[in-house]
């Protein structure tokens, strides 16, 4: 008997994230895999034994009981694949037919109390008689919170496939890229200074911490510009169990990359600035300017930085809560969220506080995890997630996959959101979830008006905001050319 197929406690997180499980927050991790050809379940099957026999762990099953250190994964005898493994023809194989589907998809209840562990892939292909145009299918993995992380959930989509020459993934990076700083001086002085105030600031931040978040949470709670929840149109709507998602065309990383060089700051900075101006965009309604300076968001960040392929399943995970400028002017807010973010890597310490504090309630009563955790979410307004993928192209069988995308879990609150951040194969995409509008219309003015899904405006405010970027990195690449 392996490791993994030992019978063990849950830990802290894994414990947490089944109890904020609920039907219209069911903590369930999405990703999406678009094929350039027509994957069979007799060609499908065969993988997804492989990476079962790869991570035990998904033949086993939860058996959940709400006390500190009861719940634990045991052994499933009657483990069975094909009952993970379902299937959905689609009239259609185009962009809109599959958001549908996958949106009807994730609004399904994936519980984990039950007689087999709650992971599922969807083979998603088009009916038999359709014999013209091209030929297109799709995978989409269902996994649930406590049985891994994002990124070891995309590591299980990566076990479904091989490079080019055939040969499978050994590994996945999370570059935690640096800042593209230009050349400075040597000295020794200006060394030992920085030194002496990297020590200190390092011997002084866990009181800097404890200030800022205390802060935090006041600023928003009395700040009129801090911006709260306010995309949604309906803002009282209660949670809902029926999910909207969109996702973006792909947007070359090279744009990113450029703006790295332009701004000194990293291509984590240029993508959440990206989504930070797509979210102003989204909040200047008939006109009328953004009302807000920044926006309150969870960034999750994971704490290993590489990850073998057959690494074990499991959760190993901080985070930070922080607020985004909204500046009208884009280098401001690129360079305002650089800086918070050099912040974060420069103090690490603040994500291992929120490793800690989500192993702590995890281990206690589900009422008392979903209080604290719903308080906590309400104050932010999106999850912001960056998943890496590898940036080569890949094959599922002889098949192409032509486009990797991903959903995190919405915050756990009343009108909550997800943002995920996905690359593969030198391409972005940036993907939205969250609940179905309540209606489809609104009144203004004593007239009906028609109401934009959320995901549908976020996502075009995207490429409007990309267009900008585009605009920008060509301005700065001209100027520096005459000045050299």
């Amino acid at each position: 008997m392996s490791k993994m197929e030992i019978p063990r406690k849950l830990n802290g997180p894994e414990s947490l994230f089944c109890k904020l499980s609920v039907p219209e927050r069911n903590q369930v991790l999405h990703g999406l895999l678009q094929l350039d050809g027509v994957l069979t379940e007799d060609e499908l099957l065969p993988r997804v034994q492989k990476m079962v026999d790869r991570h035990p762990r998904l033949k086993q099953r939860i058996v959940y009981r709400d006390f500190p250190l009861a719940s634990e994964f045991v052994a499933n005898p009657a483990f069975v694949l094909a009952q993970h493994v379902r299937s959905k023809t689609l009239l259609s194989m185009d962009e809109e037919s599959l958001k549908a589907a996958a949106a009807e998809i994730m609004s399904q209840e994936l519980p984990f109390a039950t007689e087999k562990m709650p992971w599922e892939i969807w083979l998603l292909s088009p009916v038999s008689s359709l014999s013209s145009g091209p030929k297109s299918s799709a995978l989409f993995l269902r996994v649930h919170h406590a049985i891994t992380d994002g990124v070891r959930a995309n590591l299980l989509l990566m076990s479904l496939l091989t490079t080019a020459n055939g040969e499978p993934l050994k590994e996945l990076s999370i570059h935690h890229s640096t800042r593209h700083n230009p050349p400075t001086s040597g000295s020794i002085v200006v060394f030992l200074l920085q030194f002496i105030t990297n020590l200190f600031s390092l011997l002084l931040y866990p009181f800097y911490s404890l200030k800022n978040i205390f802060l935090t949470h006041y600023e928003h709670l009395t700040s009129d510009t801090t911006m709260r929840w306010t995309l949604r149109h309906d803002r009282q709507a209660p949670m809902s169990s029926a999910k909207c998602i969109n996702w973006s065309r792909p947007l070359p990383l090279d744009t990113f990359k450029r703006l790295k060089q332009s701004f000194h700051v990293t291509v984590n900075d240029t993508l959440l600035s990206l989504i930070a101006g797509a979210i102003r965009r989204c909040c200047e309604r008939d006109g009328v300017p953004c009302p807000y300076e920044s926006v309150y968001v969870s960034v999750p960040i994971n704490i290993k930085r590489s990850f073998a392929m057959d690494e074990p399943l499991g959760n190993h995970l901080g985070g930070v809560s922080t607020r985004f400028s909204l500046s009208a002017i884009a280098d401001t807010r690129l360079m305002s969220i650089s800086k918070r973010m050099h912040q974060v890597k420069q103090y690490p310490l603040i994500v291992w506080y929120n490793f800690l504090f989500i192993h702590l309630f995890g281990r206690t009563p589900a009422w008392l995890s979903r209080a604290v955790f719903g308080e906590a979410s309400t104050k932010a307004s999106t999850l912001i997630t960056n998943v890496p993928g590898p940036q080569e192209p890949l094959l599922c069988g002889n098949t192409k996959v032509m486009s990797l995308i991903a959903f995190g879990p919405e915050t756990y609150a009343d009108g909550g959101i997800a943002i995920t951040i996905t690359s593969y194969d030198g391409a972005v995409r940036v993907a939205v979830n969250t609940d179905v509008e309540p209606y489809t219309s609104r009144h203004e003015n004593g007239a009906p008006v028609e109401v934009v899904p959320l995901p549908t405006r976020l996502i075009e405010a995207v490429h409007a905001e990309y267009e900008l970027w585009m605009e920008l990195t060509e301005q700065h690449q001209h100027e520096n050319k005459k000045q050299a």
